[in-house]
């Protein structure tokens, strides 16, 4: 059986963001251990290790680095519909919703091109009008090589 195979850990969950105190209880209700090795302790965890997502047996401990604005408040945004836009254009919407999280453009399979930042955005792993954290990062899919249309022009005969 899979149990057996895995056993019985937790798969990490992102907690970049969050406050030390808040990550704190998270990971305590989870049975892991948090551990401050550098920055403030009452600031919001820049970065930790293990990374999300890596399966952790309980009891272990999770190494966080944190920074400052221990009193800032997690702030979300309404993702918008970025499919159909350039990468520039995406990244600039992104920009002006005051997202700061990571940013990864990946070509899809049979793009004629191969720079991700050329070309339109045909997916994006959180669906427009969710919420997400501003730090939280955001992957696109790109037809690579393929700009986007141009917007509607009124010619003059």
């Amino acid at each position: 059986p899979e149990r057996l195979v895995r056993g019985s850990g937790i798969s990490l969950p992102d907690i970049t963001g969050l406050g030390v105190a808040e990550a704190t209880i998270l990971l305590e209700s989870l049975g892991l251990k948090l551990q401050v090795v550098a920055g403030a302790e009452g600031g919001r965890v820049g970065s930790f290790e293990p990374a999300a997502g890596t399966f952790l047996a309980r009891g272990m401990t999770v190494r966080v680095v944190s920074g400052g604005g221990g009193d800032a408040p997690r702030i979300d945004v309404m993702m918008p519909n970025l499919v159909g836009l350039s990468v520039v254009a995406a990244y600039q919407q992104l920009d002006s919703i005051g997202q700061s999280g990571s940013r990864e453009a990946t070509c899809d399979a049979g793009s004629p091109g191969s720079d991700p930042n050329n070309g339109t955005v045909t997916s994006q792993n959180i669906p427009a009008g969710n919420m997400l954290p501003t730090f939280k990062g955001v992957a696109l899919g790109v037809a690579c090589g393929v700009a986007a249309a141009p917007p509607d022009e009124q010619f003059l005969d």
